[in-house]
């Protein structure tokens, strides 16, 4: 009962949120945006091709997403999804919505179904989730996927079937693939791997990892192994690209051609290897079949995944990752900033700058996960009450190790150095959940306890709604700049307007222009206009619409107009306005998407009323204006 009313509940709220996102376009023009590059790679790749060929064209932006690309093309070529933005959020949704279910599922293994039906509930109504699909939302495939690997994973330590080992292997594999900022995935996977081996929950007291640290030989030898292939480094890359290459059926592009400052990352990659060939080769002398079988489980699940999307030509796969796994460093946007940083910013930044992930973050949660995070904090306050409360070494074990997986993609995150960007860190917002399970998985059972959590859960799970409900207001306004624009457009029966040819317009005028439902005339000012309305764009530099721009990295807002910069001095622009709409730079929802403009507004509080008030897109009374204009000359 609980799953079917989670299931519909979903469903309605999915469909009200792709109805409202109808308008949405994409932010600019043509094959400018990762998003349009991957529907259009969507449309034309074939299914029955290996993913890596969707990287042939120049265009392509698919590295580190094949996963998600393989899915818009199903719902493009096979269910008949329209290749624009709004199949990239229709992917984002069901993602979120099927990893909603998945912690059902996940709650419903420790606790009543009346818990994780709530859970699950709360989970769903989070504003950061939607926020990413509206974005940008590649990373809610690779987090799906990870909690259909942890479900599979439950599996196999409460029952010991093998093939929910091999699948959970295998979801893990794909999540990886999913998505650029799927990294933190894999770690958390192992992490979690290692807390139910501890977990009271292990029915069958299953144990893959712990035994090697409580027997000592394997994990010396492991050490020496990985002496000895340091000694021999040299000869074993060499070794290792010279029989990529014979095993590759097509020959390398130049692009991706391997040379020496590669060395290091395919040389890791054998390390992996070898130390896995060893430690089977010792469970298989020493009879421990069982704990063999586990690994080779693991090895089959992740390594059929990998020869999928790396084949045929491995050695331009394997080194596109690496490029591509790099990105953080030399895609960074502070790079275009580098001739006038200290006048924007105020002071000398480096190329690869990173703020204080610290403050970026809370302040991030703020804006778009406020009851979940604190929630958390409270949650993890609670928690180490019950620890000193309770004072028993099993709970001090598990509370502590449940702590530290909760938060293993923020601290992967800081020890490599990531760029600070919102949906980086999405893995996050999962990480909470396993201190709200635990504690449920411990205490909901108790009778005096039952009734409180119950409470607690549907006060969070309200709260949660009204929060979402407000994000969505806001949020799907600002993305919808040009569908709203359009649609008003339509309503007054305008066919003709003017406009500024600058590159503030890329994100709005050019694609209406795209449309061909409207005559558009160019011009340089209100003066020179000879239609009756106007459209005036967001003129704020500081937009996350802007910030990888030249216009952005000059520091200068829109200005070419004097006109319009009398009516704006004279704060009469509003009275020639008829129309005045946010854009995706109007909402402090979508500020940390960029890890410059996350960096101005957290750190460096550049912000100002003012710079958001400029981000509005206004269709403006032309006759009214120049009345006006003229007025204040005479």
């Amino acid at each position: 009962m609980y799953v079917t009313s989670l299931f519909l509940s979903i469903c309605i709220f999915m469909f009200f949120t792709l109805k409202k996102s109808s308008k949405i376009h994409f932010f600019s023009k043509g094959l400018t945006t990762d998003n349009a590059k991957m529907i259009q790679s969507a449309r034309e790749f074939k299914l029955h091709a290996w993913p890596s060929k969707m990287h042939s064209e120049r265009w392509a932006r698919n590295q580190l997403r094949e996963v998600w690309v393989i899915f818009l093309a199903i719902l493009i070529q096979k269910f008949r999804c329209k290749p624009n933005e709004r199949t990239n959020i229709a992917l984002g949704l069901l993602s979120h919505a099927v990893s909603a279910l998945m912690i059902f599922f996940i709650t419903s293994q420790f606790a009543n179904e009346i818990f994780a039906f709530l859970i699950a509930g709360f989970y769903f109504m989070s504003s950061w989730s939607f926020q990413v699909a509206l974005y940008l939302g590649h990373v809610l495939l690779a987090n799906m996927f990870f909690l259909i690997a942890i479900y599979f994973m439950i599996v196999f330590f409460k029952h010991d079937v093998l093939l929910a080992l091999v699948g959970s292997s295998i979801a893990i594999a794909l999540s990886f693939f999913s998505s650029s900022a799927s990294r933190k995935y894999p770690y958390m996977w192992v992490a979690t791997l290692l807390l139910l081996e501890v977990s009271i929950y292990n029915f069958k007291n299953v144990r893959i990892i712990q035994n090697l640290f409580v027997n000592p030989f394997p994990t010396v030898l492991l050490f020496i192994l990985f002496l000895i292939c340091l000694i021999i480094k040299t000869r074993i890359t060499k070794f290792i690209f010279a029989f990529l290459k014979i095993i590759s059926t097509t020959q390398p592009s130049p692009k991706y051609n391997i040379s020496r400052q590669h060395e290091r990352f395919v040389f890791v990659l054998f390390i992996a290897l070898a130390e896995i060939i060893f430690l089977s080769f010792y469970l298989l002398i020493s009879k421990d079949i069982r704990e063999l079988s586990y690994l080779l489980s693991i090895v089959l699940g992740i390594l059929s995944v990998q020869i999928y999307i790396l084949m045929p030509n491995i050695v331009e796969s394997v080194n596109r990752y690496r490029v591509f796994l790099d990105i953080g460093n030399w895609a960074n946007h502070f790079q275009i900033y580098t001739s006038k940083s200290e006048s924007i910013f105020g002071r000398e930044l480096s190329v690869n700058q990173i703020g204080k992930i610290s403050i970026w973050f809370i302040t991030l949660q703020r804006y778009l996960s406020p009851v979940h995070f604190y929630a958390y904090l409270t949650s993890c306050v609670i928690l180490f009450s019950l620890i000193f409360e309770k004072q028993t070494l099993d709970f001090l074990y598990e509370g502590l190790f449940v702590l530290f997986v909760s938060t293993v993609p923020i601290i992967v995150h800081k020890l490599s150095n990531g760029i600070l960007v919102g949906k980086a860190l999405y893995a996050q917002y999962t990480g909470y959940f396993y201190v709200f399970i635990f504690l449920i998985a411990k205490f909901s059972s108790e009778p005096k306890l039952f009734r409180i959590i119950l409470i607690m859960l549907t006060l969070l799970c309200i709260l949660a709604f009204m929060q979402l409900l407000f994000f969505l207001n806001e949020a799907l306004k600002a993305r919808s700049s040009v569908g709203g624009l359009i649609s008003f457009l339509k309503k007054r029966n305008i066919k003709s307007i003017a406009t500024y040819e600058t590159p503030f317009n890329d994100s709005l005028v050019k694609l209406v222009e795209e449309t061909n439902l409207f005559e558009i005339k160019y011009i340089n000012s209100i003066k020179e206009c000879n239609v009756n309305y106007m459209v005036i764009p967001n003129r704020s530099s500081k937009s996350v619409a802007m910030e990888s721009t030249s216009l952005a990295a000059s520091g200068l807002d829109f200005a070419a107009d004097p006109d319009l910069k009398f009516l704006e001095d004279s704060k009469k622009l509003d009275s020639v306005t008829i129309y005045k709409f946010p854009t995706i730079g109007s909402s402090k929802k979508y500020i940390f998407e960029s890890e410059v403009t996350g960096f101005r507004f957290t750190q460096l509080k550049q912000y100002s009323t003012v710079d958001f008030e400029r981000t509005y897109g206004r269709v403006i009374d032309v006759l009214k204006a120049k009345a006006l204009i003229l007025k204040g000359s005479n």
